[in-house]
């Protein structure tokens, strides 16, 4: 009879382990999200390589958009995987988690272009390359 139950017992705690497992695939980000965002980061930093206006703010308002999009869709549980429960966020959560990404970007960009037009911007800011470092193994003693 011991081994019945013990067997028994196995078999619900790896029924658990595998339900655990479950909810851990469908709750985690999926990878193509991770790939988007640095792919994307990727373009505006090679947008932001040209030092021409004309070609950043077109490329880092896209890329906002549409990270702003796949935020929000993402959110809303459009794509697959578990969903938010509405008690918990709801789409008021999802509309105040977009808002909020852009007030902070608008903010930030505000900043930078009132800097750079006081003429208080940093080299990254002024799009100036930074100098190069120049240690080496002979300034360690």
């Amino acid at each position: 009879m011991e081994g019945i139950e013990r067997m028994e017992a196995r078999q619900a705690l790896d029924e658990i382990g595998r339900r655990q497992q479950g909810v851990i695939d469908r709750v985690i980000v999926p990878r193509w999200y991770w790939w988007f965002v640095s792919l994307g980061m990727v373009g505006v930093g090679i947008a932001a390589d040209t030092q021409s206006a004309r070609v950043i703010v077109p490329a880092a308002l896209v890329y906002g958009l549409v990270l702003a999009a796949a935020n929000f869709w993402y959110t809303l549980g459009l794509g697959s995987g578990a969903k938010v429960g509405r008690q918990l966020l709801g789409p008021a959560g999802a509309v105040g988690i977009v808002l909020f990404i852009w007030v902070v970007v608008g903010v930030s960009l505000g900043v930078a272009f009132g800097l750079r037009a006081a003429g208080l911007g940093t080299r990254a800011l002024r799009g100036q390359p930074s100098e190069p470092c120049s240690f080496s193994a002979a300034d360690l003693g």
